[in-house]
């Protein structure tokens, strides 16, 4: 270790001391675990009150980028330069989403780095799943986050093997009642919206469970597969969509094309700026 890293090292760990949740490890981001069959872990209820004093909103991202051409994604990826706009606007505010260095999270991730850590980014992912500091995993963490919360859930496991789970499959979605149990204890009672974007059969369950919480979702129209199936569903199209068994069946439960307040459409092309608009917009109103 040389002798800035060092100095840089004692520095960290001297504030630490006094302020252990707020100061930021220099070397990436902290990580914590919460196996979901017992209590939620101290350190993460620190972390939760933490960030609750830090921001007085809170942005959730639910989707991904894939089997999209490139004009398309590079205009997604783009978006979320927006979040550089809100934080130099002077928004109080944080984000939450799955914590790995793919897709969206990338770029939010790139996003936070280019405002100077301005915001606090929070992921949460599947231990078995991620590789930190601490275990090597098929999938990389994305460093530019400021906290990284790894679930281990056997109840789901359970559940999968009796419908002919195995560990090839991996264990993706195990993760996302734990992440969304953290995602409303972080916005109870403050101003929070949801970017739905791309994304799979995995982002269904978390629309409803954005739909549980009460929380406005925008969908990220021309995205393509969930969130552009979503849009079709409001504007009464056909909702089929081969990627998901059952889409239509999944859609038509969640009501909605009743639930049109539940939903803002957004359109691809629109740029960074205009969703930095329209956060600020929905953000402010709540």
């Amino acid at each position: 270790m040389n002798v800035t890293r060092r100095l840089s090292h004692c520095l960290f760990w001297l504030a630490y001391r006094q302020h252990p949740i707020a100061v930021e490890n220099p070397r990436g981001p902290a990580v914590l675990h919460w196996n979901v069959e017992e209590e939620l872990p101290a350190e993460i209820a620190e972390v939760i009150a933490d960030l609750r004093s830090r921001a007085d909103a809170f942005i959730f991202l639910s989707g991904g980028a894939s089997n999209m051409a490139k004009r398309d994604l590079d205009a997604l990826l783009d978006l979320f330069r927006c979040f550089e706009t809100l934080s130099a606007r002077g928004l109080r505010f944080a984000v939450g989403d799955g914590g790995t260095k793919a897709g969206i999270m990338e770029a939010v991730g790139r996003a936070r780095a280019a405002s100077g850590r301005a915001f606090p980014l929070v992921g949460v992912a599947p231990a078995k799943e991620v590789g930190t500091d601490e275990r090597s995993g098929s999938t990389a963490i994305e460093t530019n986050h400021s906290h990284i919360l790894t679930v281990t859930n056997e109840p789901w496991l359970e559940a999968q093997k009796e419908k002919g789970w195995e560990p090839s499959f991996g264990y993706w979605g195990s993760e996302t009642e734990a992440m969304y149990e953290i995602f409303d204890r972080l916005s109870a009672g403050r101003a929070s919206a949801a970017i739905v974007a791309n994304g799979g059969a995995k982002t269904l369950d978390e629309v409803e469970l954005n739909l549980q919480q009460g929380r406005r979702m925008i969908l990220i129209s021309g995205s393509g597969r969930v969130a552009d199936g979503l849009v079709a569903a409001l504007e009464g199209a056909s909702t089929d969509f081969r990627d998901i068994d059952g889409f239509r069946e999944r859609v038509s439960s969640l009501q909605v094309s009743k639930r049109r307040d539940s939903f803002r459409v957004f359109p691809l092309e629109a740029g960074p700026e205009a969703l930095a608009d329209l956060l600020m917009r929905e953000l402010s109103a709540r």
